[in-house]
Parts: structure tokens; C-alpha cells; sequence
């Protein structure tokens, strides 16, 4: 059985999952070819076989290109579901993605503060203004600290200094805000970032872990984001849900 893809690979990402795509990829590269990427492959060291380098941004680009896909440099599920059902990953692909799962297991939901760096709660549950039913927490942390996903979704708009609002607040007690949806239809909104991954897009997927931005620096109160959900089950479920944010595990 082939294993899904449990993250977005992307430039410089490292682990087997990456080594396994690496076999799909070549696998359908080399159609016809006899197999000179795959046999390239098997003779690099360890780390080569298992880093998304820029080499194979350009194979990927070109497996993209062949399949359909827009040439985004990534291999999302939705790409790797393409490679699958075209029949690419070999035996030995499979066993490396599955030894990726084995020592890295899926978190659902994460921390919104990655492993090593600062924050703490430091406001409990609250309201967010301007949105009816989204309950916040407050997590404290120093300027540049980076803001992550919490859980899988995709971004459905990203504004300016308040929910409804796309203009920059000057001072920089606001910050930038970005708000995106799981498939199960939480609807996530975080705010006071002093910068967004440039590569955020309207439609974009992203993994749970994965960066959305860093904390801004906001001069006249502690240092935070507000992390605030939405859940199609009502105001007592989305306390729950941003409560389980609060107590996740943080990931690297």
C-alpha cells in the first residue's frame, strides 16, 4: 500500500519521504529514458539522495510540467496522489516513505510556536472583534518568532490590520492577519505579524508545522499573536478547538 505524503516538500526540506519522491519523480522522468536519473540517484551519499536540492526543483518542475501541474517547485498531496495513481513510487519508494511516517508521526494539531523558540499563553480564551463565534488565545513571544500552521487547511484571505481591513497599520501594533480553513471547516485567523511567508497565496495549502509568518514587533503591549478559530459547530466546540492549539506538542 502506498503511504500518503504527510507534508508539503519543498527547497532544502531533508528527510526519506523526500529520498522516496525522488525515485517517483526520476521513475517518470526516465520513461523511455532507461532509467539514468534513478541510476544517478542510487550512486549519491545518503544526505544527497535524502535533500530537496536545486537540482531536483528543476525535475520536479519538469514531472509538474508533464503531469498538468503548475511549476510551483513543490510536491504537495495532490501531486503525490497524481504520481501514485500513475503508478511511479516503486516497492523501495513505499519503504521510504513509510520509514519517514515511522519516525516523524503525524500531528493533527500543532503549538503555533515551533520547537526552540519562546512563547507562552498569555491571555486566555477570548473573543475576536469583528468576527462572530471566533475564539482566541493570546500566545506571547518576542518579535521574529515564526508562527506555523496549527493545523491543515487552506488560506482563504489575508488582510491588513483587522478582519475586514487590508491596510497596514503604521505603528505596528496590528500587523499583518492571515486567515485560512480546514477541510473539516475550522476557520483559523492569526493577526499581529510583522511579515508573511511571501509565498502565501489565496488557495494555497498548508500543513500543519508548516510557516506562515513571524510575530511583529508591536512597541506599546507584550509582544503576541492571536490565534482565533471559527467552528462549524459552534462557539462551545471552537473554545475547545483553540484550547487543544494551546496544549499541542511543538514540532521542529
Amino acid at each position: 500500500m502506498v503511504s500518503l505524503l504527510t507534508r508539503t516538500l519543498k527547497l532544502n526540506t531533508f528527510g526519506s519521504d523526500v529520498f522516496g519522491v525522488k525515485r517517483s519523480v526520476y521513475r517518470l522522468l526516465d520513461a523511455g529514458d532507461g532509467g539514468r536519473r534513478l541510476r544517478d540517484l542510487e550512486t549519491k551519499g545518503p544526505a544527497t539522495k535524502r535533500r530537496y536540492g536545486p537540482f531536483f526543483l528543476k525535475d520536479v518542475n519538469a514531472a509538474r510540467k508533464a503531469m498538468g501541474f503548475k511549476q510551483t517547485g513543490v510536491v504537495d498531496q495532490q501531486f503525490w496522489q497524481a504520481l501514485v495513481k500513475g503508478g511511479w513510487p516503486d516497492a523501495r519508494a513505499v519503504d521510504l516513505m513509510n520509514e519517514y511516517i515511522d519516525h516523524h508521526p503525524v500531528a493533527s494539531i500543532v503549538y503555533p510556536v515551533p520547537l526552540g523558540q519562546m512563547a507562552q499563553v498569555c491571555q486566555g480564551l477570548h473573543e475576536t472583534a469583528g468576527i462572530e463565534g471566533s475564539w482566541a488565545i493570546d500566545f506571547c513571544c518576542y518579535p521574529l518568532t515564526t508562527i506555523v500552521a496549527v493545523e491543515a487547511g487552506a488560506i482563504t484571505k489575508l488582510s491588513g490590520h483587522s478582519p475586514t481591513d487590508d491596510t497596514w497599520d503604521s505603528q505596528g501594533v496590528f500587523g499583518w492577519s492571515i486567515h485560512f480553513r480546514t477541510p473539516a471547516g475550522y476557520r483559523y485567523y492569526l493577526t499581529h505579524l510583522g511579515s508573511r511567508l511571501p509565498t502565501l497565496k489565496v488557495g494555497l495549502h498548508v500543513e500543519a508545522g508548516d510557516t506562515l509568518g513571524k510575530v511583529g514587533d508591536q512597541k506599546f503591549r507584550p509582544d503576541h499573536t492571536h490565534y482565533a478559530v471559527t467552528s462549524p459547530f459552534g462557539e462551545a466546540d471552537a473554545k475547545k478547538r483553540i484550547t487543544m492549539v494551546s496544549k499541542a506538542p511543538r514540532i521542529d
